[in-house]
């Protein structure tokens, strides 16, 4: 498996654990089942993207919220570079980590598509009205963010040719 470096940082043995639970190694770390986003079947829903906007909203992808081996929350044909564009806002808030997630697709109706909050003295995973993940630590969350992340940058270059990094770094 290929190292993992998040900003200057190289990986710490939790992230090598947590990766190799994300690659079907093991569903829990210490007796708690471990968070992932999920991506799969990564495909464009119209011709090849000529713009950042076009690139936004055509890479797509199944998506599944993960709770150790279950798949607690899944949707098919997700703008994966939109969701990941604003994931990669939400990681790089300057000020402590307290703000919740809202992410809205420009492409649903649906307010809240997916969202992260505190609740309950930890943090809460839901899509729409129902939360699917709680008891979450913001620790165990970021990590199941940053390693979305990089899974949608290295597979979206190599499936449909489209520099993912270049689409979810530019600003709004």
């Amino acid at each position: 498996m290929a190292a993992l470096t998040f900003g200057s940082q190289p990986e710490s043995s939790l992230v090598r654990k947590c990766a190799a639970v994300k690659h079907g190694a093991a569903g829990t770390l210490r007796g708690k089942s471990i968070l992932a986003f999920d991506i799969e079947d990564i495909h464009l829903d119209g011709p090849h993207p000529r713009s950042w906007h076009e690139a936004l909203l055509r890479v797509v992808a199944k998506f599944s919220v993960r709770r150790g081996h279950e798949a607690v929350w899944t949707e098919v044909d997700v703008p994966i570079l939109e969701l990941a564009h604003q994931m990669l806002r939400w990681l790089s808030i300057d000020a402590p980590r307290s703000r919740k997630f809202v992410y809205q697709s420009m492409e649903s109706d649906i307010p809240e598509w997916l969202w992260f909050r505190p609740l309950q003295g930890g943090w809460t995973v839901g899509c729409g009205s129902s939360p699917v993940a709680g008891g979450l630590g913001l620790d165990e969350l970021t990590l199941a963010t940053q390693l979305f992340l990089d899974d949608v940058r290295v597979h979206v270059a190599s499936v449909v040719g489209v520099d993912a990094d270049d689409v979810i770094r530019r600003p709004s």
